[in-house]
């Protein structure tokens, strides 16, 4: 791996991380901003409830990056298949166009040399 890839790849751990860092900090808000709309709670109700809260909020997020990350994953492999398809077609049309342009040149070659 070159220092590229390696600072590419270290990058992109860093973004990854900040940003469910983000999602995690986000969690907690809501479900404190949820907490404080119910005064009569005790510290330990409110407590718990900002917890459980806090995870489900951080699960539902987790859960959509992984959907996320798997519907990428299928689309890149659909746009491979569909890229080596097209490149296939292209390679066997080129093909064809070269083979029949050679036969032509052959042929008028050839006749050319009967008529001499």
């Amino acid at each position: 791996m070159s220092g590229d890839d390696e600072v590419r790849d270290g990058l992109a751990a860093l973004d990854g991380y900040l940003y469910w860092q983000g999602r995690l900090a986000a969690a907690h808000h809501h479900a404190q901003a949820i907490a404080d709309r119910l005064p009569w709670l005790s510290a330990a109700e409110r407590e718990d409830l900002v917890r459980v809260l806090a995870t489900a909020h951080t699960d539902m997020a987790r859960a959509t990056v992984r959907h996320i990350c798997d519907r990428a994953d299928q689309l890149r492999a659909e746009y491979e298949e569909r890229y080596r398809r097209l490149r296939c077609r292209l390679v066997s049309v080129t093909a064809v166009v070269l083979t029949a342009a050679l036969t032509s040149v052959l042929l008028l070659a050839a006749g050319r040399l009967l008529t001499v």
